[in-house]
Order: C-alpha cells, then sequence, then structure tokens
C-alpha cells in the first residue's frame, strides 16, 4: 500500500481517536454511544496495525519470493518464526506482540488474543466497548511505529531500496 494511502488510514485514526476521547454525549447516553465510538476506534487501531504490519513485511520481502498478500495473518507475522519481524522488533518485543493481539500458538495456547476477540466478539466482556480498550491499542499500535521508525532510521538502505519499489 502507497504512503498516501497510510497517511490516510492515520488521519482516520486520529479522527476516531479524538471521537473517543473528545465526545461531547453531555451525559445523554445510556452507554451505548460511547460503547460504539469505543469498539469502532478499537476494531479499526486492529485493523490499522495488521495493514501497516502486512505491508512492511510484504514490501520488504517481495523481492526475495512471492507473498499472497491476503493469506498473510496477524498470527503468522507475529510468529516467532518471522525472522523479518524478529530482526526489526527483536524476539521479545515481537512476544509482546504476539501475546496482546494472538494467543501463543507454539505450545502454551495464551495470549489476550485482542485481535479476534474485537473481530468475533467472543467475549461477553464489555472491556472491548470501553476508553481502556482502546488505549492499550493504541499503546500497541504507537509501539509498533516507534520500533518501525528506530529500524528504518538506522537502516536507511533498506528504507531506501522499499521506496524504489
Amino acid at each position: 500500500c502507497s504512503s498516501k494511502e497510510i497517511k490516510n488510514d492515520y488521519m482516520l485514526l486520529v479522527q476516531m481517536l479524538n471521537n473517543v476521547f473528545h465526545s461531547d454525549i453531555n451525559g445523554n447516553d445510556d452507554g451505548r454511544i460511547i460503547s460504539s465510538i469505543c469498539y469502532g476506534a478499537a476494531m479499526y487501531t486492529c485493523a490499522f496495525t495488521e495493514k501497516l504490519l502486512r505491508s512492511v513485511y510484504v514490501s520488504l520481502l517481495q523481492k526475495e519470493r512471492y507473498i499472497q498478500e491476503n493469506k498473510l495473518t496477524l498470527g503468522e507475522l507475529l510468529s516467532r518464526d518471522n525472522d523479518l519481524f524478529k530482526k526489526i522488533f527483536g524476539e521479545y518485543q515481537l512476544r509482546h506482540f504476539n501475546y496482546f493481539f494472538c494467543v501463543d500458538k507454539e505450545g502454551t495456547n495464551v495470549g489476550y488474543n485482542f485481535r479476534n476477540r474485537l473481530a468475533h466478539l467472543s467475549d461477553d466482556s464489555n472491556e472491548l466497548f470501553s476508553y481502556e480498550y482502546v488505549s492499550k491499542l493504541f499503546y500497541l499500535f504507537i509501539s509498533i511505529v516507534n520500533s518501525l521508525c528506530l529500524y528504518f532510521s538506522f537502516n536507511q538502505k533498506i528504507l531506501k531500496e522499499s521506496d524504489d519499489q
């Protein structure tokens, strides 16, 4: 995806977060309006995070091998076996992201599974519809963006090669 598309997605995310944290409902809400605004922002943050990770992964590896972008899952991207992301994020940060967004499929089957809980509404928990949940997801998003920025700032050659494509 293009940098223009990423910028547009980012601006939409900023607007959604603004709606969450600066909505002016004045007590005229029984919780459903705020819940729906929070759910939308949380789902979008999760989807945008996945899109960003997929875009980086494909752009850096497309010269080496064919990647079916629409078949690439968040679990694969955040897997312990993903050497590219292990190089970018480090082993422990990659495990951290996997723990929060997915479940560890390599034995323990533990994790918060934020992405699937949102996508499938697999909990009865109101946590999915809260300010706190949106904040956690945005924190993870910013952590990923910061790590990508650090990686590419120290590896300008990789970034230039990626832009040439």
